[in-house]
């Protein structure tokens, strides 16, 4: 993030065999939420939820989706600051 969310997103791309792993597709989605690609983001975080067995995961990454899209519905143009806290 030093480098800002584009960089994290680039690096996180990089790193391979885990794409069946809850955690980077949930990460990806902040990245892609802080860059305003929101749309992207959501499948993110639906892909995260769809990869993790543990319920409370499952929670706090649906209140995230649902977070963004509410943020979507209001015209918030990507939400970042609410939507990682």
């Amino acid at each position: 993030m030093a480098e800002g969310p584009a960089a994290g997103l680039a690096a996180v791309d990089t790193i391979g065999g885990l794409s069946n792993y809850h955690l980077r597709p949930s990460v990806r989605g902040d990245l892609l939420m802080r860059l305003g690609r929101t749309v992207e983001a959501r499948e993110e975080l639906q892909r995260a939820i769809s990869l993790t067995d543990n319920v409370r995961e499952k929670q706090l990454l649906t209140e995230k989706l649902n977070r963004s899209e509410r943020e979507q519905r209001l015209g918030y143009s990507d939400g970042a600051e609410e939507f990682i806290q």
